[in-house]
């Protein structure tokens, strides 16, 4: 019997994994195998042809890998479910093969829903083995902008790298990334090793291999234990390993995580910072975070985003936006404690820079400032940490700073500190002292403001000096 050809123009093309799947059926007993010829039919079509399975699999295309299911009732009647896989170089697998420390690259992407755009040409570059956190208060885009780098979300302008290959338009599945997502997203009725090496069973992996996988992935998040159990019986901080799992076992190019933690109480969020961070450097993988707590920020990224309106108000280290804040906004949401703001205008001695405060002038001769310098006499907003205003002279840094008795307006207890506000020429500042020494409602305390690690504001513009 003749063996039935495929056709030349199989779906599909090189550098891309692609399945047809037929369902070849004969009922045909006998007959000339020349009328089926070249009518190998489309993806999900049947087809009642007689097939010689071994000159079939002889004569498929070379970059076709045929992978018969089923077997023969009768001969020549046979059912088998045929899929076709690609054996040409997949175009996520050529993501791995990227030159150079630049993984990721994001050139002015824009993505608006209708008439409102939601993300203003963000453009960010990270390196291999960085741990971004997308910083930002809700509704500031940074989960539209972590799908948009998924793939989940068409963006409406702009340009996606990935190891220097433009993936703007490739999808979710080709572009080597997983994802782990805030409720977790498990199977209810899969155990927690088949959660986990669900989307290797999904990509044909064999099942000695997939156990491996799995078994390794879950001896790193110490959940081995927990394998045989559904998510049913999990806690918060068990299926959130488990989640992490199920993306760790993919080895993907680029780990996205969106509010990981925010489902956890306190004492699990520790935790899994610890672990999260801890996992960060055992696989010296790239992770790109979302969340609005700057705890998580500051204890676990390499670099920082934050965000606000759908812009990056500024991009860097976590000590550079702690403490060389870019502008108003960045200064009063990177923090625990809000900064203070104080009215004041620059004045020049010479060469030494000063800054006049409520009647005080205070040198400024270790201030970088961010761009040319300003002219004398320009007002400005002088930024000063709760954490950098002292009850004793003894704990300042340097020898800039002014002091000022103030009245106790009210405080607050928050364990071993005090939060304690006071009014300053009109205004509310607020500094913490241990609460040992914690001052009476009222009463009048001399404060010393310690301008070492102070920030400067223009006045009007918020944009920093």
């Amino acid at each position: 019997m003749e063996a039935l050809r495929p056709r030349a123009n199989i779906p599909g093309g090189a550098g891309y994994r692609r399945h047809c799947r037929i369902e070849a059926f004969s009922a045909v007993a006998s007959g000339d195998a020349s009328a089926a010829e070249n009518n190998f039919p489309r993806s999900g079509s049947p087809a009642r042809v007689p097939i010689d399975c071994r000159r079939f699999r002889a004569e498929a295309p070379p970059a076709w890998e045929p992978r018969l299911r089923g077997r023969a009732r009768s001969s020549p009647c046979i059912a088998f479910n045929i899929s076709w896989r690609s054996s040409a170089p997949r175009f996520k697998d050529s993501l791995r093969e990227g030159s150079g420390r630049m993984l990721l690259k994001l050139e002015n992407l824009t993505k608006s829903f209708g008439a409102e755009e939601v993300l203003r040409n963000v453009s960010f570059e990270i390196e291999k083995g960085d741990l971004l956190v997308l910083l930002g208060e809700s509704g500031c885009g940074k989960s539209t902008l972590l799908n948009c780098i998924a793939g989940l979300e068409e963006i409406t302008s702009g340009r996606i790298e990935i190891n220097g290959r433009d993936v703007t338009g490739v999808e979710p599945s080709d572009r080597d990334i997983a994802m782990v997502f805030q409720s977790y997203a498990l199977y209810p009725t899969m155990n927690v090793a088949r959660n986990i090496g669900f989307s290797l069973e999904c990509q044909g992996v064999g099942k000695a291999e997939r156990r491996d996988a799995v078994e390794r992935v879950a001896k790193i998040l110490q959940i081995s234990e927990l394998l045989n159990r559904k998510p049913s019986q999990l806690s918060g901080g068990q299926k959130q390993r488990v989640a992490i799992g199920r993306a760790l076992v993919r080895d993907p190019v680029i780990f996205l995580l969106d509010e990981p933690m925010s489902n956890l109480d306190a004492k699990l969020r520790h935790q899994m910072r610890q672990e999260l961070r801890d996992l960060h450097g055992i696989l010296g993988a790239t992770f790109i975070l979302v969340t609005h707590d700057q705890i998580e920020a500051m204890s676990m990224a390499t670099k920082v985003a934050v965000m606000d309106g759908g812009r990056i108000r500024q991009f860097g280290t976590p000590y550079d936006i702690y403490h060389a804040p870019g502008d108003k906004f960045v200064a009063e949401f990177v923090g625990l404690n809000k900064m203070n703001f104080l009215e004041g205008r620059l004045a020049f001695s010479g060469s030494e820079a000063c800054v006049e405060v409520g009647g005080r002038r205070a040198p400024l001769g270790h201030y970088a400032f961010a761009g040319d310098k300003p002219a004398d006499g320009t007002r400005v907003l002088l930024g000063v940490r709760p954490e950098n205003i002292y009850r004793s002279k003894e704990r300042l840094e340097g020898s800039s700073h002014f002091e000022a008795e103030l009245e106790v307006l009210k405080r607050e207890l928050t364990g071993g500190d005090v939060q304690v506000w006071f009014e300053f020429g009109g205004k509310v500042v607020s500094c913490r002292i241990r609460s040992s020494r914690m001052p009476e409602i009222g009463a009048r305390t001399t404060l010393f403001f310690d301008l070492q690690n102070a920030s400067l504001f223009h006045a009007e513009t918020g944009k920093r000096i």
